[in-house]
């Protein structure tokens, strides 16, 4: 282990491994690094060379000097071992190489300073991958630009960015984000390209905002074996509408509570749906289809749903049932609203 006191910066040129505190205003290394449990970096900024740097315990750090964003940066790839855990951490946290998880319970998690002096961001620059569930939180957002599960698919996928100061987005580069088990999305979310969500045997769920950038953008999501969840939050397409909405599952269903979906295009509901609440799916120029039944669910005393071709009608454009809609009485507490234009 290494320590040391005082206000002073510590570079290592060398491999360095960290079980420890290092009590210093910043530590770098040009090397590897290793971080053990309980590593701890009061002086609040950690800075990693082309080294791999490898993660196998919980590692805390105390407040970025004021005037600095910068809390964690790698140049080098990252490895997260079974259980790690990036806890308590106040200010950016940015990863410039690969991040690879191993298996187990991985936590990366980013703060404001108090005052706020790092942003409380989280940056992955490069790919995602590996088998083991990840959990994300930040204050002030997380951008994937990297491919994310494309090589090892992730066991889950949970991103948090839900704060009263939250000033950016979950911002999503990549055109595929594949999980073996759930992926779940607190917060806003940004599509920057056509972009495909996917798991083989768990849930999807979304409860914040979700929309493209200045270029609509397709999107899909596919479930295997889990349900496709859209909560009362969730306004997809508000602000930039989709280019298209795809959303297909197997064994699972569609569950859209008081959320709203707008595209320019087509939206394509290829598995069972089930409104509760207030939903609202509208296109302004293309269809609107549901391979499967549709029902307006029993939990909710009153639901009200509506399905709208807006803009310009056209002999092309259709709101197409393809087994019904199902709904109990009393009926006056169940009303769906099919409007395909006039």
């Amino acid at each position: 282990s290494n320590s040391a006191g005082g206000s002073v910066a510590i570079v290592f040129n060398a491999n360095v491994a960290v079980s420890g505190t290092a009590a210093a205003s910043a530590f770098a290394t040009t090397g590897s690094l290793t971080l053990g449990g309980g590593a701890a970096f009061a002086g609040g900024i950690l800075r990693t060379g082309s080294g791999t740097t490898e993660i196998n315990g919980t590692v805390t750090s105390g407040s970025a000097a004021a005037g600095t964003d910068a809390l964690f940066q790698s140049t080098g790839a990252v490895t997260f071992g079974g259980g790690a855990r990036f806890s308590e951490l106040y200010g950016e946290v940015s990863f410039a190489g690969a991040v690879t998880l191993m298996s187990g319970n991985i936590r990366i998690a980013a703060n404001r300073a108090s005052p706020p002096a790092g942003s409380g961001e989280i940056t992955f620059s490069g790919a995602v991958s590996g088998g083991g569930d990840l959990t994300i939180t930040a204050t002030n957002g997380v951008t994937f630009n990297g491919t994310v599960g494309s090589g090892t698919a992730l066991a889950s996928l949970i991103v948090e960015a839900i704060d009263d100061l939250t000033l950016k987005p979950i911002v999503i580069y990549p055109a595929t984000i594949t999980t073996v088990g759930a992926q779940s999305y607190s917060g806003n979310v940004e599509l920057r390209q056509t972009a495909t969500f996917e798991t083989t045997s768990g849930s999807i769920t979304f409860d914040g905002k979700l929309d493209s950038d200045a270029t609509p953008q397709a999107i899909t999501i596919t479930a295997a074996s889990g349900d496709i969840i859209f909560y009362s939050g969730t306004i997809a397409g508000g602000t930039q509408k989709f280019a298209s909405f795809t959303v297909t599952t197997g064994s699972g269903s569609v569950v859209i509570y008081g959320a709203e979906i707008y595209t320019t295009g087509d939206q394509s509901y290829n598995k069972a749906v089930i409104f509760m609440e207030t939903p609202l799916l509208d296109s302004s120029a293309g269809g609107i289809s549901f391979t499967e039944v549709v029902e307006l669910d029993t939990t909710y005393a009153n639901v009200d749903a509506t399905i709208q071709l807006s803009g310009t009608p056209s002999s092309t454009r259709s709101i197409s049932f393809n087994q019904g809609v199902t709904y109990y009485t009393p009926s006056n507490d169940k009303n769906l609203i099919v409007n395909a234009g006039s």
